[in-house]
């Protein structure tokens, strides 16, 4: 559990940083995917709140990418670049010890990132 904490703040860090979400609420997330219990470092009323919370915004991201979609902002070779991306990241993050390969390699890694999701956007 502890490494794959490390490995969550190494590379999480950037992107969350860069997403909507904050580094809790995608704990919350995580967590609710894996067991469904309510986190036990808070409080229940809390809990639930920031869960709505997070139901609330991943719904809105999945309408915004409807509508970018409809629009054609974003296309299909973006969303499937995307997928592919995210596999290569949860691969990474699943490896032994990668969190010392993401300590030395985390800005090209992020360099990397930055420069295709700014590609991809066409706005």
């Amino acid at each position: 559990m502890v490494e794959q904490e490390a490995n969550f703040n190494n590379v999480y860090e950037d992107i969350i940083t860069k997403s909507f979400f904050t580094e809790r609420q995608i704990y919350i997330i995580s967590k609710r995917l894996i067991n469904k219990n309510k986190l036990e470092d808070i409080s229940s009323g809390a809990y639930y709140r920031q869960l709505k919370q997070c139901q609330d915004k991943v719904i809105s991201l999945l309408y915004s990418i409807l509508l970018l979609r409809a629009i054609r902002v974003v296309d299909e070779q973006t969303l499937s670049i995307i997928d592919g991306l995210a596999d290569q990241i949860a691969v990474m993050l699943s490896t032994k010890n990668s969190d010392v390969r993401f300590r030395e390699n985390k800005q090209s890694v992020m360099s990397v990132l930055e420069q295709i999701i700014k590609r991809m956007s066409k706005v």
